[in-house]
């Protein structure tokens, strides 16, 4: 999912999950506001996501956060999507 039309999203729906997988560390330096759970740990967090509603993962460049979208995916999990370019794609909207 590319940033804008998160953002688009997440401004019609501010109840819309955001997934933060990035470490600890990355995450208290800066967020945009989702819910925190690294990637290391999120297997331990699936009852947690919800399987009926859309959720948006993300990590600092896309790359983590697409890695666990297609775990997921493979797990039943049908509606997560990655926040394409990351945080920094989406700082630069």
């Amino acid at each position: 999912m590319q940033p804008k039309e998160y953002k688009l999203l997440k401004d019609q729906n501010p109840d819309l999950m955001l997934i933060d997988i990035r470490e600890l560390y990355e995450y208290e330096y800066e967020n945009l506001g989702g819910r925190h759970m690294p990637m290391g740990e999120i297997l331990n967090h699936l009852e947690e996501i919800p399987k009926d509603e859309m959720v948006v993962l993300h990590c600092q460049s896309g790359n983590r956060a697409q890695k666990l979208v297609d775990v997921l995916s493979f797990m039943g999990f049908e509606n997560v999507h990655n926040l394409e370019g990351g945080i920094e794609a989406y700082k630069q909207l």
